[in-house]
């Protein structure tokens, strides 16, 4: 899936496969408890037996030409399903745990990486919250939080960023994206001094208009992907033919850029 369309075409995809050929089973009907997909892989909880799984399983494979399906799985405890290892106690109650592929391995970005700072710091915020939303068992929580923060540190990380990261990525209540105006343009490093005086001034929009909701948060800064090389030599429309000079940088460019 490299092209950015690929994973809207996939779920429209899907979603008709799913309307025509699997909902209107008989199988499908009478015993999928539930059947949650995201893009091409699902998990489906099952409430007959593995005979009529196989079956249903026999259908899926058969029913759609160009489709191929592979079906792992567990009549009595554990399941994986993407990140996510999904368990089943004695009593029947559900948990969920981290889930790593055997052959992972610590890939995680380097923090001596010549990435913008804020990406950095924000891939151990990331994970770190990633583990306290999927690890339901609260002994589990810290055993996975401390595995996380080992491999951070394994790739160069400092504690006081994964003590940062780690204090921010508690549950709490977040502000919504959409009430939040986006200030989106390229990155340039005098970015976050502009940010920074931005914040500094907004309580002047709050005071002015204590109407507009939208003001009463912080804006949101976003970055958008910069012209690569692949941009300027293939191009399919050529644009007109005389244009006027452009300025491109949030300040004034130095000679030869």
């Amino acid at each position: 899936m490299g092209s950015n369309v690929a994973p809207p075409y996939a779920n429209a995809y899907m979603a008709h496969y799913e309307d025509t050929s699997i909902y209107t089973q008989d199988l499908f009907r009478s015993h999928a408890l539930t059947w949650k997909r995201y893009i091409d892989d699902v998990f489906c909880v099952w409430g007959g037996d593995l005979r009529t799984l196989q079956a249903f399983f026999q259908v899926l494979r058969t029913s759609w030409p160009g489709l191929d399906f592979t079906m792992t799985y567990d009549t009595h405890h554990q399941i994986s399903f993407l990140d996510t290892l999904v368990i089943k106690d004695d009593n029947g109650n559900l948990s969920t745990d981290l889930y790593s592929k055997p052959t992972d391995r610590n890939s995680l970005l380097h923090y001596s990486s010549f990435h913008p700072k804020n990406m950095i710091k924000s891939i151990p915020k990331s994970q770190l919250n990633r583990v306290s939303k999927i690890v339901s068992d609260p002994a589990t929580k810290d055993l996975r939080t401390t595995e996380m923060r080992s491999k951070f540190r394994e790739r160069g990380y400092p504690p006081r960023i994964l003590d940062t990261a780690q204090a921010n990525s508690t549950t709490r209540d977040r502000i919504s994206a959409t009430s939040r105006i986006p200030f989106v343009h390229q990155y340039h490093p005098a970015a976050y001094k502009l940010h920074r005086t931005i914040r500094q001034h907004w309580h002047i929009l709050q005071e002015a208009y204590p109407t507009i909701q939208e003001f009463q948060h912080p804006f949101l800064p976003c970055f958008k992907r910069p012209r690569n090389i692949k941009d300027n030599l293939v191009r399919a429309d050529i644009g007109p033919t005389h244009s006027g000079p452009t300025q491109r940088f949030l300040a004034n460019p130095k000679t030869g850029t």
